[in-house]
């Protein structure tokens, strides 16, 4: 209910509501985590790494939520979820529910490999995201 940039507003917001409110488009740099932190702008904090400069910065910004964040999704192919079950799967007080899964509304995926099983998915059990690009879909072999 308030701009993107708006920590104050989102404060107030936070403050007034039961649910547990989340930051998501407001957080993509450590300094803007430590804002809403600092605020108390959000309760959870969505870690996108896309948007956070890799899955290190990501993590640099989960170790400053204590255990109040979540490995947060964009639509997009296997490729980044695969990257967003390896961040997950590092994180050490991961508490809440991850949004991982966003690759099963893509039409015409370009990778393959990963799979959600039972409402779950893990990452490979060899080295790598664990997923194939398929070269013939993205025009890349003959």
């Amino acid at each position: 209910p308030v701009k993107t940039a708006d920590f104050k507003g989102m404060a107030a917001v936070t403050k007034s509501v039961r649910p547990r409110i989340m930051a998501d488009e407001s957080v993509n740099t450590f300094a803007e985590a430590m804002r809403v932190i600092e605020t108390r702008a959000a309760d959870v904090i969505s870690l996108k790494f896309p948007k956070m400069g890799g899955i290190l910065k990501a993590k640099k910004i989960a170790a400053l939520c204590g255990n109040e964040y979540l490995v947060g999704t964009t639509p997009g192919s296997r490729l980044a979820d695969a990257a967003n079950v390896h961040l997950a799967a590092s994180l050490r007080n991961l508490m809440l529910p991850c949004e991982i899964g966003e690759f099963e509304r893509m039409g015409d995926n370009p990778c393959i490999g990963l799979e959600i099983v039972d409402g779950f998915v893990s990452p490979p059990p060899c080295a790598g995201l664990g997923v194939e690009v398929d070269l013939k879909r993205v025009g890349l072999a003959d």
